[in-house]
């Protein structure tokens, strides 16, 4: 009785261990995806998505640049000279001509920040604007020389005055409202002095596919990183984002 009793528990320990490696063997089989398609991986909790610091360099020091546009011959004609009196009256970091500035130009330290700008500006207002499928990405090199730069802290209230007395002033976005559609770690470079546009020099334009990118937070600070120029990876991203390819 006791060797049948035996005989038996090791049949159904046997089965069970059969049961277990089934379901391990289905857990690792690859998962498979239409031809064309692009396998797209269960997002990870909050916890594990804990975003990482991003240096922004200093416009005190050269520094790499990049404008997003998505208007036609835009791109063309900054290429060839940024001229204030062309952009907005209006910015987060800079006031009109009436006090002290003569315009606003803005730059961002990651081609992907600049591209993300350019897709989305418009996003908060989709209904009556079709948002593009491509935009242009103008790659600038900065060299300071003897301008003024004024660095903005995130929280601090920017008078016209700081402003006005400064060739360039860059900082954190910070219109609660229409930026929530852009990175938290998006960084603008403003340049308000026309003269100090002597500083840039146009390096190259980059056709980016707006597809390729998220809205807001979700652009993950790994990409602005590889986006930042002399970054080792920044090649690699500019061939993902400026390929047709959905993949």
């Amino acid at each position: 009785m006791q060797s049948i009793r035996l005989q038996s528990s090791f049949k159904y320990m046997l089965a069970g261990l059969v049961v277990l490696l089934l379901l391990s063997s289905v857990e690792a089989l690859p998962t498979h995806k239409k031809p064309g398609s692009c396998l797209i991986r269960t997002p990870q909790s909050k916890s594990q998505h804990k975003r990482s610091p991003v240096i922004h360099p200093s416009a005190k020091n050269a520094v790499i640049l990049f404008h997003g546009t998505s208007k036609a011959g835009a791109a063309t004609s900054m290429a060839h000279h940024v001229d204030l009196l062309k952009t907005h009256s209006c910015g987060d970091l800079h006031h009109n001509k009436k006090h002290g500035s003569d315009g606003g130009a803005y730059f961002t330290d990651s081609v992907v920040a600049a591209a993300q700008y350019a897709c989305f500006e418009h996003a908060y207002d989709e209904k009556n604007v079709a948002l593009p499928t491509t935009v242009d990405v103008l790659e600038f090199g900065w060299t300071p020389g003897n301008y003024k730069v004024y660095e903005f802290k995130a929280g601090e209230i920017l008078s016209a005055a700081q402003c006005g007395a400064h060739d360039m002033v860059t900082g954190p976005m910070t219109n609660v409202d229409t930026d929530k559609f852009f990175t938290p770690t998006f960084w603008q470079y403003a340049l308000v002095k026309q003269a100090a546009t002597a500083g840039l020099a146009y390096r190259h334009t980059y056709k980016i596919h707006c597809k390729h990118l998220r809205r807001g937070a979700l652009l993950s600070d790994v990409d602005y990183t590889h986006g930042q120029g002399g970054n080792p990876g920044f090649q690699a991203l500019v061939t993902k984002f400026t390929s047709a390819s959905s993949c």
